[in-house]
């Protein structure tokens, strides 16, 4: 069996799902071969790339039909300071995981005009992501949204509504199957609590500025065999 099979088993919340899991995997046809042009791996080390890397792993397997869509985790914010390569961990678990990819923005969704054209854009991005299933739908500057509790009182029916509409499609996209959200923000305090809660994000997590290893990391994946390791 595979390590993402075997992951998927060993995280089952009772040894008998454990081995009906196992049972299951062991029955299943074997994975075609390779395909010429294979998905690229995800690079990086911390929490947040094991984390993109098992969620990419958990896709794959409910691609192959080897696990039920209400079995993984559907969504994932990351968070942190700017530069610190959200954006490109996103975009690379949909590369990675080989199904297709929307990008969209909060200042996009504004960018359509007023409240009516930023809700219909936004409507537009979900739309066009469940057009795409298997598709990860990528959220960035997600706390650009705001929260109604942030006690601004300018413009908080306009915010509201926008809130209101957010929720409402997530809560229309968490009952479908094939569609993988990930959001990006830099403040996710600032982010209304209800699109934060379990349903809506199930995994939230901070990438964090590189320290000396990941440093290490990236320049060697980077610079290859321009220079000795050492």
């Amino acid at each position: 069996l595979s390590t993402p099979t075997l992951s998927f088993a060993l995280r089952a919340p009772t040894a008998k799902k454990m081995a009906q899991r196992l049972s299951q995997a062991l029955t299943a046809p074997a994975p075609p071969e390779p395909e010429a042009h294979a998905p690229r791996e995800i690079t990086g080390i911390g929490s947040a790339y094991d984390t993109a890397r098992q969620l990419v792993a958990d896709l794959r397997l409910w691609a192959k039909g080897e696990v039920a869509w209400t079995e993984i985790p559907h969504s994932l914010l990351l968070f942190g300071l700017p530069g610190t390569g959200k954006s490109h961990l996103a975009r690379a678990m949909g590369r990675s995981a080989a199904v297709n990819c929307v990008e969209t923005s909060c200042a996009e969704w504004q960018s359509a005009g007023h409240l009516g054209n930023l809700l219909l854009a936004m409507r537009s991005s979900f739309d066009e992501a469940r057009k795409n299933a298997p598709c990860i739908l990528f959220l960035d500057e997600i706390d650009a949204i705001g929260s109604r509790d942030s006690g601004d009182t300018h413009g908080s029916r306009y915010g509201s509504q926008v809130i209101a509409g957010l929720l409402e499609q997530m809560d229309r996209i968490g009952l479908e199957e094939g569609l993988m959200v990930v959001g990006a923000c830099n403040h996710p305090q600032h982010i209304d609590p209800a699109i934060l809660r379990a349903g809506r994000f199930d995994i939230k997590i901070e990438m964090p500025l590189p320290n000396m290893l990941m440093l290490q990391h990236l320049l060697a994946e980077r610079l290859q065999d321009t220079f000795p390791e050492e």
